[in-house]
């Protein structure tokens, strides 16, 4: 979970609270960001939103 949420920080940021970066876990948080992506398109439009997001976009 953190890979996720720190992968997204720049550099300078991650270093200034001290999260500890490597080139393996860019490597993991690219592969986690594919994985989201593909997985994201095999799932149906209407099972992406919540009810009331759907809702507010009369989707």
């Amino acid at each position: 979970m953190k890979t996720l949420m720190f992968g997204e920080f720049p550099e300078s940021v991650r270093r200034s609270w001290g999260v500890p970066w490597s080139a393996a876990r860019e490597r993991e948080f690219r592969a986690m960001l594919a994985l989201v992506s593909v997985g994201s398109r095999l799932v149906p439009e209407r099972l992406r939103m919540i009810p009331e997001a759907r809702a507010a976009l009369a989707i």
